[in-house]
Order: structure tokens, then C-alpha cells, then sequence
């Protein structure tokens, strides 16, 4: 099979060979555009085949890559379909291996760069962890994906690939949410404030009014939903001290699905409980927003699956 080591280019360079290329055509173009049909057609076809003729004289057909060597010998043992991989990876892998493969972050986020969205799916069959990416930002939490889903059923080592392989015979998740159907939120983990302070990891509204806080912007499949916000506020129940809103965020739409208001606790902490559904994947925004009336306090987010 073909090797693709003698012509790896590095990352940035390789953009100019299609640029350099087609420079060489549109001039043969201008050049031989005094001549007849039939010598312009052979003057482009030569300017064609001799380049592609001498580098396919010097591929190696005997070999793979040793990381489509090890995945090759991963699939024949371990009946898998969809897998994930660092950007730099993930192309090679489906071209000499012919399996799905997402590209992602090293921080698990989908990467959509000339790719078809077919191959991100919400649970996968394997994880390639690149050990040298070429890049920094494509480093892998490894024990972030088992926090997320446990000890691997089994862990290959692809040691000529610098490269090993985390098998979940169940499938595993990138996200957290998708994985456990219930996540907590708080400062620290996926909450922003745009105003007040924060003490002892809960928010506090200060005397400037808007969003006391906001977030997670969690991407969920489409489905049934409910959340619970746990806050306080000084005014009585029969007063107001702002708002909560729903904001789905699909292909960089907004659109607010359902609103309520933040009535007062009496400086108690309540639990506030509502439900939405989504009929497509969307990124999820919940907000609080502080009227200036009191004195409001935001501990907690926590979001549920329920269908």
C-alpha cells in the first residue's frame, strides 16, 4: 500500500503547492494560446502527468504508515466503526485505513475544517491519542476523556506512531453532558458574570444592572431538557429581582425559547426548575438577569437530560 512519509509537507508549506501548480497551468494556457486545439490539450496533459509520473515513480507501495499499520490491526480485532483523532491525524487514517474518523481540539472540540460533518457523531468506538501532535493545542487530556468515561476496556500502544489507542467496547463521549445526562455548573466549571463579584464560588449582584450570569454554551443533541437554578434574593416573594432566559445557539443563530422571572427568596436559597426541548443540536445559554432591585446571588446551574 502507499506511504505517505516522503511527501509530508509541513503544515504551512503545503498550501502553496496548489497555488504553485496551477501557475504553471494558466501560463502553458497563455503561452500556447497561438497554437491549435489539439497541441494546447498535450502541452497541458504533459505539464500534468511528468510531475505526477516522477512522484509516482518514487512512492514506496510495500508499506503503510505505522500508525495505519496499527489501526489496521486494532480494526480487524475489535469490530469499530467511528473514531476520533487529533486534526493531524484523522485525514490519514480514513484514507489508508477507510474508517470514519472526527477531527478534534485537544481540548475534545470538533473541528470542522475541510471535513464532512458525517464523521462527528456524539459517542464514538475509540480515541487516538497522539503523543508528539504537532502542535500544542492538539495535546489530548488524556484524563479528561477517562474522567468522562471511565477506564478503557483496553489501551493499544502504537509505539512506532508515537501513538496509542483508549477502546470502549460501549462507546465513549466527548462531552461530560452527553456522557452522564446530568452536569453541575457553577463559576468554575462553565458560569460567566458579566457584572457583580464573586465570594466563596457564588455570585453576587452588585448595584450595576445585567446579566448576573450566563453560560454553560454546552452543545446537546436535540431532545427533552430541564434545568435548576439555585439562587437567592432579599426582595420578597412578591417582588421581582430580574429574569431567567433560554438561548439556543444553532449556526451562530440566538434565539430565546422561553423566559420567567427571578421573584424574591427573602435571602434564602431556592431552586428555580424549568424544561425545553430542542429539535437539533444547539449550543445551550442559560441567563440571569439582575434589575437592580436587592441583593441576588447565583450558586448554581445544574442541566438535565429527561428524554
Amino acid at each position: 500500500m502507499v506511504s505517505l512519509s516522503h511527501f509530508i509537507l509541513p503544515p504551512t508549506d503545503r498550501y502553496f503547492t496548489t497555488v504553485f501548480g496551477l501557475c504553471i497551468i494558466l501560463f502553458s494556457i497563455f503561452t500556447f494560446s497561438k497554437f491549435n486545439k489539439f497541441f494546447r490539450i498535450l502541452s497541458c496533459i504533459s505539464i500534468l502527468f511528468l510531475p505526477n509520473y516522477s512522484m509516482f515513480k518514487a512512492i514506496d507501495f510495500t508499506y503503510k504508515t505505522p500508525l495505519s499499520v496499527c489501526i489496521d490491526e486494532f480494526k480487524r480485532a475489535h469490530p469499530v466503526k467511528h473514531g476520533v483523532s487529533e486534526y493531524w491525524q484523522a485525514k490519514v487514517i480514513y484514507m489508508l485505513s477507510n474508517i470514519s474518523m472526527a477531527q478534534i481540539s485537544g481540548n475534545l472540540e470538533d473541528i470542522y475544517t475541510v471535513t464532512s460533518n458525517s464523521f462527528f457523531k456524539d459517542k464514538y468506538d475509540f480515541i487516538i491519542i497522539n503523543n508528539k501532535p504537532v502542535y500544542d493545542w492538539s495535546i489530548m487530556d488524556k484524563k479528561k476523556i477517562i474522567s468522562i468515561n471511565g477506564t478503557p476496556d483496553e489501551i493499544i500502544e502504537c509505539k512506532e506512531a508515537n501513538s496509542e489507542i483508549l477502546y470502549y467496547k460501549n462507546g465513549l463521549y466527548l462531552d461530560e453532558f452527553l456522557a452522564k445526562k446530568v452536569v453541575h455548573f457553577d463559576i468554575n466549571t462553565g458560569l460567566k458574570n458579566n457584572i457583580g463579584k464573586v465570594s466563596q464560588d457564588i455570585i453576587i449582584s452588585d448595584n450595576k444592572t445585567g446579566f448576573l450570569s450566563f453560560g454553560p454554551h454546552k452543545k446537546i443533541p436535540a431532545g427533552k431538557y430541564k434545568f435548576d437554578l439555585i439562587y437567592s434574593s432579599s426582595l420578597s416573594p412578591d417582588e421581582i429581582s430580574g429574569f431567567w432566559d433560554i438561548n439556543l445557539i444553532v449556526k451562530k443563530n440566538h434565539t430565546i425559547i422561553q423566559k420567567g422571572d427571578l421573584a424574591g427568596t427573602n435571602s434564602e436559597f431556592k431552586t428555580l426548575s424549568a424544561q425545553f426541548k430542542t429539535k437539533e443540536k444547539a449550543k445551550i445559554e442559560i441567563r440571569s438577569f439582575y434589575n437592580g432591585r436587592g441583593e441576588l446571588k447565583i450558586k448554581e446551574l445544574v442541566l438535565y437530560k429527561i428524554d
